[in-house]
C-alpha cells in the first residue's frame, strides 16, 4: 500500500470514529437531561385515591429483589399520597398522588432520576476522545510514513477505537431502560390496586 492510499484509509477509519464518538456523545448528554427532567405519568383508575395509594406504598415497601421497585425507601406515606427514592444503578425520587372519589381516581407520577451508569458513559466519552486523537496520531506518525508497504495496512488498527466507543450507548441505554421499568411497573401496580 502507498502512502497516500494509507493516509486515505486513516482519515477515513478516523472520520467513521469521530462520528461515532459525536453520536456517543450526543446520546449521553440527551440522556442525561432527559433522566433529570422531571416524568410526569397520569392515569385514571376505578378505585379510591386512599387504595391504590395503600397498594403502591405496599410494593414499594416490600422491595421484592428482581423487581424494579426494589431497593425503595419510603420517605412519606398519607391517605393520597406517597413518595419514595431509591439507590443503586438508577437513583430516584418518586411520588405518586391520587385523588377522586369512592368510584374512580386520578393518578399522577412524578419522577425525577441520575445514574452512576451516566457517569461512567461521560468518562468513557472522554477516554473515546482523547483515544481517537492519540491513536489517528500514532497510525499517521509511525504506520502511514513506513518504509515498508506491508507495515502501511495496519492503518486498520484504526478500528480498535471502537472498544470505547461502544460503552456509551450500552451504559445510557441501561439506565434509560430501567427508569422505563420502573414506570411500567408503578403503572402496572397501580391499575391492579383495585384486585390486589
Amino acid at each position: 500500500m502507498d502512502t497516500e492510499t494509507a493516509r486515505s484509509l486513516l482519515e477515513a477509519l478516523a472520520l467513521g470514529a469521530g462520528v461515532l464518538w459525536l453520536l456517543g456523545a450526543w446520546f449521553t448528554v440527551s440522556s442525561a437531561r432527559q433522566l433529570a427532567a422531571e416524568l410526569v405519568e397520569q392515569v385514571q383508575v376505578q378505585a379510591p385515591a386512599a387504595t391504590i395509594v395503600r397498594r403502591v406504598a405496599e410494593v414499594v415497601a416490600k422491595s421484592i429483589r428482581g423487581m424494579p421497585l426494589q431497593s425503595c425507601i419510603l420517605e412519606s406515606s398519607t391517605a393520597d399520597a406517597v413518595r419514595w427514592r431509591s439507590q443503586g444503578a438508577l437513583r430516584y425520587v418518586a411520588e405518586l398522588a391520587a385523588v377522586g372519589d369512592a368510584k374512580q381516581s386520578q393518578v399522577r407520577l412524578a419522577l425525577v432520576a441520575s445514574s452512576p451508569l451516566l457517569v461512567a458513559a461521560r468518562v468513557v466519552v472522554g477516554l473515546g476522545a482523547v483515544l481517537i486523537g492519540v491513536l489517528y496520531w500514532l497510525l499517521d506518525r509511525h504506520v502511514v510514513t513506513s518504509g515498508q508497504p506491508g507495515i502501511r495496512w495496519q492503518v486498520v488498527q484504526m478500528v480498535q477505537a471502537i472498544h470505547l466507543l461502544w460503552p456509551p450507548f450500552l451504559f445510557v441505554g441501561l439506565a434509560r431502560s430501567m427508569r422505563r421499568r420502573v414506570v411500567e411497573e408503578v403503572r402496572r401496580v397501580v391499575q391492579n390496586s383495585p384486585f390486589a
